[in-house]
């Protein structure tokens, strides 16, 4: 077990903490292994962490477990700015695949057909930015973010309204509304305006691609391998 004392119970991986190294996986009959193994990256929002590990690691545990796959999570500074992480798996092909399978089901639990968000992004991913009136937000949103949930299904993107200056509550105040994609149109004002609010929708400049090539520096924050923090 990691040292409750290094790690908390749920994690806030956004931070420039150094976290504990968790460790336990690939393995053949109980025993670590070396194999000449594939190796996918990808990216992931921070907020679905715990569905990945689980409260107590049960459920990373229980998909190491059936797939026998090296599974770690970094921190980075290019997805960092984003809310998002990095997750590496290692092993097999069979291996790797079917970790891919049971991460992906795990973030997708708590959603409902058909509005599931893509629940992993190339770690390349582009980003665009529009401006919106603070009374444009509510519409915009829906209720409980239904209206994002809707355009993220849709256009295979991830959507962020800026929360943290919608707090200081000042009166026409524009937030930045973000979109993150696997491809260059991700966020185009046909996805982002079409909630029938244009008038209060401004394109800003902020469009460009987000590479990773430092990922194998990231900070390792969770590392399913075999050994002992």
């Amino acid at each position: 077990m990691v040292d409750p004392n290094r790690i908390p119970s749920k994690p806030t991986p956004i931070s420039d903490e150094v976290k504990c190294v968790k460790i336990i996986g690939p393995l053949r009959n109980g025993e670590p292994v070396q194999i000449d193994s594939a190796k996918v990256h990808y990216r992931f929002r921070a907020k679905e962490l715990l569905k990945i590990i689980g409260d107590e690691d049960e459920i990373i545990t229980s998909i190491h477990s059936t797939s026998k796959a090296e599974i770690r999570i970094l921190e980075h500074a290019p997805a960092k700015k984003d809310g998002q992480l990095y997750i590496q798996i290692l092993g097999s092909d069979l291996q790797v695949k079917i970790a891919e399978f049971l991460i992906k089901e795990a973030i997708k639990e708590g959603y409902t057909e058909p509005l599931i968000p893509t629940p992993l992004m190339p770690t390349y991913i582009f980003n665009h930015a529009i401006n919106i009136e603070l009374n444009q937000v509510e519409p915009f949103m829906g209720t409980n973010g239904i209206n994002i949930l809707k355009m993220e299904s849709e256009s295979k993107t991830w959507i962020e309204v800026d929360t943290l200056e919608r707090k200081l509550g000042q009166v026409n105040k524009e937030l930045k509304v973000r979109s993150n994609g696997a491809a260059k149109e991700v966020g185009s004002s046909e996805q982002l305006g079409k909630m029938d609010i244009d008038s209060g929708i401004e394109e800003s400049d902020d469009d460009s691609g987000d590479g990773d090539p430092g990922i194998e520096e990231g900070l390792i924050i969770y590392d399913w391998i075999v050994g002992t923090c």
